[in-house]
Order: structure tokens, then sequence, then C-alpha cells
């Protein structure tokens, strides 16, 4: 499942993205208004939206029809470092400072 954020003329929506286009994950959903994928995270529906995607619902739109944004255009942080050796050491100074949400991701353990 590749989500996207993108904007068909009424500011940016989350969406899947398929084979056939695109589908609007807050249609899917049944949720009225904008949503982000950021809102999608943090409300924990990544799982209700696959549900959703794999039914075969939600009528897709023309991926050439829209623009395709920033996946998270708002982030609430960046962290960014210079070199994947020296991923330990910044780990162990993030660790003293924020709480860790996910740790399967290379090169992490």
């Amino acid at each position: 499942m590749r989500l996207v954020t993108f904007d068909a003329g009424s500011g940016p929506r989350a969406g899947v993205q398929t084979d056939s286009g695109i589908l609007d994950a807050m249609d899917l959903l049944g949720e009225n208004g904008h949503g982000g994928v950021r809102r999608l995270i943090a409300g924990d529906r990544l799982g209700d939206l696959k549900a959703a995607v794999e039914a075969g619902n939600g009528e897709p739109i023309d991926a050439s029809k829209v623009s395709i944004l920033a996946p998270i255009p708002d982030p609430d942080k960046i962290i960014c470092w210079e070199h994947p050796n020296h991923a330990d050491e910044i780990l162990s100074a993030l660790d003293g400072v924020f709480k860790r949400r996910m740790t399967s991701l290379w090169p992490f353990p």
C-alpha cells in the first residue's frame, strides 16, 4: 500500500496509489473533511485503510489529473544525520530526548 498526499483542486488529501489510480483515504474511511497522511498515522487508521482498499471500496481518481505532493507536507520534526556509521551515537542521543515509536527499520536494531 503506497500512501500519497495529493491535490485534486480542493486542497491536500491523503490517498492510496493503486494501479488504477488514487483512492481518497478519507472517503474510504467514511470521514468528512480534509485529512493528511500524518492524521492517518496519528489516528492509528492504517489498518482500517488497508482493509478498505483490499475490499475494493472507493472510486479511483486518475493520477494524471491530480498533483502529487510531499507524503507528509507538515512533519512535526525532521531528523537528519551525515553518515550511517554514526547511527548508534545519534540514536543514543535521541533516546535521551524522544520516545522511540518504531525500531524495525534498517539500519536500526
